[in-house]
């Protein structure tokens, strides 16, 4: 799994919050989005890895070596693909190529021991908040960003 990245492991938040942060309110999720309750994010999956703010996570899963987390982001898909390719680049990964279609981005990425993907995509009828899916697991020696399995 991912034991080889154990440094890196996330705190149980399932939000992206910072307690006493004297910033503005961190955005929350429209009712439309029907986003359901937050889980805990599984002690696995990178600490740092950067989640834009207020970020819920829904769901969790294992497939095969790798750590699924979905949920949602309050953002245009503009703005949360920005989040993503610059927060990204600053932590340390290294990206793909990238994909975008109409209400869709996606991208790959390898760093620190990783390697991994996320997909952003908008909600029919839910102007301001998209969905979210990010896989990580443990990158093999020869790994590159457009090498992987999404």
């Amino acid at each position: 799994m991912l034991s080889s990245v154990c440094a890196l492991c996330a705190t149980p938040a399932a939000t992206t919050s910072s307690p006493g942060s004297s910033a503005a309110p961190e955005p929350s999720l429209p009712p439309c989005a029907q986003a359901g309750p937050a889980v805990s994010i599984p002690a696995e999956f990178p600490k740092d890895f950067p989640l834009p703010p207020g970020t819920v996570i829904t769901a969790t899963r294992e497939v095969g070596p790798a750590i699924v987390l979905e949920g949602f982001v309050p953002m245009e898909l503009p703005k949360a693909t920005r989040f993503f390719l610059q927060k990204l680049t600053a932590a340390g990964f290294r990206l793909g190529r990238g994909e975008a279609e109409r209400g869709e981005a996606e991208d790959r990425f390898i760093g620190k021991g990783i390697i991994g993907s996320f997909r952003l995509r908008s909600i029919e009828h839910c102007v301001g908040v998209l969905q979210l899916v990010i896989t990580v697991q443990s990158a093999p020696a020869t790994a590159s960003p457009s090498a992987q399995p999404h």
